[in-house]
């Protein structure tokens, strides 16, 4: 399978979820589904993929008129609602790979659950608060699932901040990138 033939599903379209989706469409992918109930808010531009004019707009809808702006031909399905363990089995169920870009340790935990023993490759987040960068580590859950940050840093204490999040997204696009393309 190619870049272009692959189906990203990238669950939260944040900080982390859309800029991972935005590099990887910088690097030849071109089909995604997208799902997030949120809107973009004033205090996700410090870290995420939107614009001030799109305050207020799902983020779903901001992050796909971005990724076009990038890539005009981009094939993507979008869901703005909050995702369920089931209904996220049913949006994702025919995407290659996954992304996860969730702010809630609930839901990370449910999305791994979910989706670690159907045999999909899949990439998350674990631990993106604060400044430091130096303990941020890739650790392999069940050979499938790839998390990146340092596992222990909480947005709630310490906010996520731009270039944190930036790199653990390109961390994460990185990891896909390699599944397609050899070096």
């Amino acid at each position: 399978m190619t870049k272009s033939e692959a189906l990203i599903g990238i669950a939260g379209c944040g900080g982390i979820g859309g800029n991972t989706a935005m590099l990887l469409v910088r690097s030849g992918f071109r089909r995604f589904v997208l799902a997030d109930f949120d809107v973009v808010g004033e205090s996700n531009l410090n870290r995420q993929f939107f614009f001030r004019d799109q305050l207020g707009q799902p983020k779903t809808g901001a992050l796909a008129e971005n990724l076009r702006r990038i890539e005009p031909s981009l094939q993507l399905s979008l869901y703005n609602e909050k995702l369920t363990p089931q209904r996220a089995r049913e949006i994702f169920a025919d995407c290659t790979v996954l992304a996860e870009g969730f702010d809630n340790k609930e839901a990370k935990r449910w999305f791994a659950e979910t989706f670690l023993p159907d045999g999909r490759f899949a990439v998350g987040a674990n631990g993106i608060g604060g400044l430091s960068t130096e303990s941020v580590a890739r650790t392999v859950v069940g050979g499938r699932l790839v998390l990146f940050g340092d596992g222990s840093s909480d947005t709630d204490r310490q906010p996520p901040r731009g270039p944190k999040v930036t790199m653990i997204a390109a961390l994460m696009a990185n990891e896909i990138l390699k599944r397609f393309e050899k070096e």
